[in-house]
């Protein structure tokens, strides 16, 4: 039975490879009825806390023996003695997000007898090899990268077969990972076939580097794609964001734009050149809307209703008759996003004063370090 469970699951990675090499990019879960799928929304996982205690804090410098605790979260309620073990490749993030977010480890544990495990990425989320002094330095830093932190699943995978999960010396490990998480699963796959049988990377950008034939703004392209199929006027958009820099030219837009979108005093629209910050926010959120377009109510990168995009499209259906009109409608859009619950009083979109659309993964230095450190390929 084993076997063709295994066959069936192969065959439909297959499959699904098949279908976007083809450019049939369509969301399959855009064709069912919302309703159907709330009994997949992920609440309620179980899980153990644990910690891995000595992780070497740089793995190819054989003078160190600086070691750091990496936590992971385990469950093993559906494992059967020499069943597979599904290892999801942490993101920049605290890890217990993505646990609760990818349900489809979840739901194929029971098919295939599957210990859960989920690791954290080094810096992000409880595991600071140097608590409090983690991003004090650059020195520190420098242990911040996806090298280390690849040889860090490794090490830790190593380890669960070996110790820590019965019977499991000989099981295969598959690679899960979305975003960054799913670039990790695939080069983890690529860079220690022997400790890792597959991955499956979902939404995993492995090309979007310099020198590379992917067009730089090819996300920028996706979103634009997501929100005009779900309603949006395009032209309606792209107006918006004249709109918004012809009322900042003027000391009564930019007052306009201030209390329209309930701006905090510390991201205040003083100078008509305030405006980038303000259209990166609001762009930044549109993004990330895009990210968690779930057909079923969310609270990963922020609370959202189900089909987000589709909401925030009803704000743009058709051209509007002045520059106000557009902000207002711009204004909605980033109020879903930012202020779903209603709660928030203020909106904050000064990127050096405030939070971003990411904040909630935890650790916001983390990510511009890393993107920053990765070399010119």
């Amino acid at each position: 039975m084993t076997g063709r469970l295994w066959a069936v699951f192969l065959g439909l990675v297959f499959l699904i490879s098949i279908r976007y090499s083809d450019g049939l990019l369509r969301d399959p879960a855009s064709f069912l009825k919302t309703e159907l799928l709330q009994e997949y929304v992920g609440n309620g996982y179980k899980w153990n806390e644990e910690w891995f205690e000595f992780m070497p804090i740089d793995h190819f410098d054989f003078t160190s023996d600086v070691k750091f605790q990496l936590r992971f979260l385990i469950n093993l309620d559906n494992y059967r003695t020499a069943g597979p073990i599904f290892f999801y490749t942490g993101n920049e993030g605290n890890i217990e997000g993505f646990a609760n977010n990818t349900g489809f480890m979840w739901d194929l544990a029971p098919e295939f007898g599957a210990a859960l495990v989920f690791a954290e990425h080094r810096f992000y989320g409880k595991t600071q090899p140097f608590g409090k002094e983690s991003y004090k330095s650059v020195q520190n830093l420098g242990y911040l990268s996806s090298t280390q932190a690849l040889a860090d699943f490794a090490t830790l995978v190593d380890w669960l077969r070996k110790e820590r999960i019965p019977g499991a010396k000989n099981s295969a490990v598959i690679a899960f990972g979305g975003s960054y998480g799913g670039m990790l699963s695939a080069w983890f796959r690529m860079k220690y076939p022997h400790m890792c049988d597959g991955a499956i990377a979902a939404s995993a950008p492995v090309f979007w580097f310099r020198n590379t034939k992917t067009p730089e703004d090819v996300y920028d392209r996706i979103v634009t794609r997501s929100f005009v199929n779900a309603g949006c006027n395009g032209k309606a958009v792209f107006q918006s964001w004249q709109a918004l820099r012809k009322l900042s030219q003027t000391a009564v837009g930019r007052v306009f734009l201030n209390n329209q979108f309930k701006l905090s005093n510390v991201s205040h629209i003083t100078q008509p050149k305030d405006v980038r910050f303000l259209i990166g926010y609001i762009k930044e959120a549109m993004e990330s809307m895009v990210m968690v377009n779930y057909p079923y109510p969310t609270d990963f990168l922020a609370p959202l209703p189900g089909w987000p995009v589709d909401k925030a499209c009803k704000s743009f259906e058709s051209p509007k008759n002045s520059d106000q009109e557009y902000a207002k409608a711009l204004y909605d859009v980033v109020n879903l996003y930012y202020n779903y619950t209603g709660t928030v009083k203020e909106l904050c979109a000064n990127p050096e004063t405030c939070e971003g659309a990411f904040s909630a993964l935890g650790d916001p230095l983390g990510w511009p370090w890393q993107v920053r450190a990765v070399p010119k390929w």
